[in-house]
């Protein structure tokens, strides 16, 4: 999840490595930062994260079945989320998707609290829908 994760917090993590493996992306001054602990029971095949922090992921295989998790840290603009929405359908299409994390963004008005408006418009929905989720 969005930890505002620095590089001091990294080494704070180091005691969940036992059991764990943790991968991360590192904030961007006051932006960003993420980090993805996945059971040692579940090897990592390959993992990475895009360059603006938006996301970290790893593949892993689990009874010889491939699966993509990926933690998202998703912009407040919604322009910069169809952006995202975009690259990671595109990154990931084929097989089994575990995607969590702040998608910044509401389905419905009721569900949001304080702040500015975002409720999910047709054109956010119809570009979470377009994408190549599978």
């Amino acid at each position: 999840q969005e930890t505002k994760l620095g590089v001091g917090l990294v080494k704070g993590l180091n005691f969940l490595s036992r059991y764990h493996d943790v991968r991360w992306r590192v904030a961007t001054g006051t932006k960003g930062g993420l980090a993805l602990l996945i059971p040692k029971s579940w090897p990592i095949d390959e993992w990475g994260s895009d360059e603006k922090g938006s996301f970290v992921w790893a593949r892993i295989t689990i009874a010889n079945e491939k699966i993509v998790i990926i933690n998202v840290y998703a912009p407040n603009n919604q322009r910069e989320r169809d952006e995202l929405w975009s690259r990671l359908s595109n990154l990931f299409e084929t097989g089994k998707l575990i995607l969590m994390g702040d998608f910044n963004m509401v389905k419905q008005e009721q569900d949001k609290r304080g702040g500015c408006s975002t409720s999910l418009h047709r054109v956010e929905r119809d570009s979470w829908n377009l994408a190549k989720w599978k």
